[in-house]
């Protein structure tokens, strides 16, 4: 594994770790966006960097394969690699304007709630209701030179998900690429 490879890794995972700090303070969608994005970014990056890093020696490349292969199976990781790709490339959004709260504002104002099993969606509004529109939701993203299409994750190395939401994707993501990284750098010549 080649140093300079895993300090420039490295200075990726304080990129990933700036924005999930930007997503947990995040007042409106917009900025909650705009740090999700820098995730996605970084996260990419990340791999990319690893990957030229682990050419330095059979042990680091067949590692690597492994880690890849990782990547190409658990649901979140290829959530987030295709999340990258499409952002990247694509001109689909990775994300909805979403809210976790609402304000009934007049008198005899009502909104019926439903789930689906993973979201909570509005029906039947009525007077004048007020939606936060506070966060993001991640949705289907599509890889159009292939046509495959990729739902956000509902499980992370063989574990269900709790929670679908933007950052608790980011934090599960950044746990398993921090312990990446010190893999790595276990390997660092």
């Amino acid at each position: 594994m080649y140093k300079e490879g895993i300090e420039k890794a490295a200075d990726r995972l304080r990129k990933m770790r700036l924005a999930v700090d930007a997503m947990k303070t995040a007042k409106d969608w917009q900025s909650m966006a705009d740090a999700w994005q820098s995730f996605l970014m970084a996260a990419g990056s990340f791999y990319s960097v690893i990957e030229q890093a682990s050419k330095a020696n059979n042990q680091a490349r067949e590692w690597f394969g492994r880690r890849k292969h990782v990547r190409k199976t658990d649901p979140l990781l290829r959530y987030i690699h295709h999340a990258r790709n499409t952002k990247d490339h694509g001109c689909q959004r990775v994300f909805e304007p979403a809210s976790t709260k609402l304000s009934l504002l007049t008198k005899g104002a009502s909104v019926r709630l439903r789930s689906d099993g993973r979201n909570w969606i509005a029906e039947n509004i009525q007077g004048d209701v007020k939606f936060a529109n506070n966060t993001i939701k991640l949705v289907r993203v599509e890889d159009e030179r292939f046509g495959d299409h990729f739902d956000p994750p509902t499980h992370h190395l063989n574990q269900q998900l709790q929670n679908a939401s933007a950052l608790h994707v980011a934090e599960l993501a950044l746990t398993y690429l921090e312990a990446m990284l010190s893999e790595a750098m276990a390997m660092a010549r």
